[in-house]
């Protein structure tokens, strides 16, 4: 029972529908979902809810005072333009941060006790609270912006968030989460993005159009494991017509193309078999063999033991992996653009 009365045998369980969450699924007739809260019969939350973990983990940071925040881009041309994502909204600011607009959607009604928010969508509508999981601008035009929503995956703006639509051309249209999106340093029209379902099954898609058109490249079939890919970065100093491209590929370890995508292949060597649980890769920008990878903590799938997250760097373009910092809860890194020694 793990240590609790109510978990002995076959446990009994209350769910509690929340009818805020309800939702229709525009890609199914005549069908919907409904979010619930688990309890036990005695009335106390069941601590391996997802919802209930997630909330009692927002209340931690808001204690704190923080806020969920899972993007963040830098305007190029403009250092005091800066946009970022929470679980929910996309946001603007245009003084550094003084003050913050939200852009996907617009506030008709603030919530209320009996009452939740109502927004008006700008072209993007929201499905359900999974929140913009992925962020890209355009270094060459600012106000085209790529964002992805965990249930309705990719979405582009043309005008820094004033409107926004659905990429559909070449991606699948089902439910799932748009994990990564990369734009080519050299020509942003070539887009890299992934898609798939929450954790795991998630592939590559390419656009040469800005978004237009997308086409699948990376799979099973050309060499991509089932997992997620949360991360993407691109070595610009690869040829255009041979771009490199590196891939974090959640409970599989980091996996790389030599030919803009078409095909995959590992080179996780040196991380830990049995804890590649890759959530982010980055590259040094003044010298793209210089990789660094967090790598969260996680239950492995064959074990179901706790492997603890980790750091690694590789200084040879991912044919080696050294771990500089062990047992850590990493789930994101970064390299000082200024001074990558940090």
């Amino acid at each position: 029972g793990l240590g609790m009365e109510a978990m002995i045998g076959a446990g009994d369980f209350v769910m509690l529908p929340d009818p805020a969450t309800f939702r229709i699924l525009p890609w199914a007739a005549r069908t919907g979902w409904l979010l619930c809260d688990i309890y036990f019969p005695n009335g106390k939350p069941v601590p391996f809810s997802t919802r209930q973990i997630y909330r009692n983990a927002l209340q931690e940071l808001a204690d704190r005072g923080y806020d969920f925040v899972t993007g963040l881009e830098i305007d190029p041309r403009n250092p005091s333009r800066l946009l970022y994502c929470n679980d929910m909204d996309l946001y603007q600011t245009l003084d550094g941060g003084t003050s913050w607009e939200q852009v996907a959607t617009r506030l008709v009604r603030a919530a209320t006790p009996d009452h939740p928010a109502v927004w008006r969508g700008r072209g993007c509508d929201i499905l359900c609270a999974g929140g913009p999981q992925a962020l890209a601008v355009d270094p060459s035009n600012p106000a085209t912006i790529y964002f992805g929503y965990m249930d309705t995956h990719a979405w582009k703006s043309d005008d820094g968030g004033e409107t926004c639509y659905r990429l559909t051309n070449g991606i699948s249209s089902g439910y799932g989460r748009m994990g990564s999106v990369v734009l080519d340093p050299h020509n942003p029209d070539v887009v890299y993005l992934s898609k798939g379902a929450n954790y795991d099954r998630q592939r590559i898609y390419k656009s040469v159009n800005a978004g237009r058109e997308f086409h699948l490249v990376g799979h099973e079939g050309t060499g991509l494991p089932p997992g997620a890919v949360f991360s993407m970065v691109i070595d610009p100093t690869s040829p255009p017509s041979r771009r490199v491209l590196y891939a974090a590929v959640t409970k599989y370890g980091v996996y790389r193309s030599l030919d803009g995508g078409l095909s995959w292949g590992d080179c996780s060597s040196g991380l830990p078999r049995n804890s590649r649980n890759a959530l982010q890769i980055v590259m040094d920008p003044r010298n793209p063999r210089r990789l660094f990878l967090a790598s969260g903590a996680h239950y492995h799938r064959d074990t179901r033991r706790r492997e603890p997250g980790y750091i690694a760097r590789s200084i040879d373009g991912g044919d080696n992996w050294t771990l500089v910092k062990r047992r850590c809860e990493t789930q994101c890194i970064a390299i000082d653009p200024f001074e990558s020694a940090k």
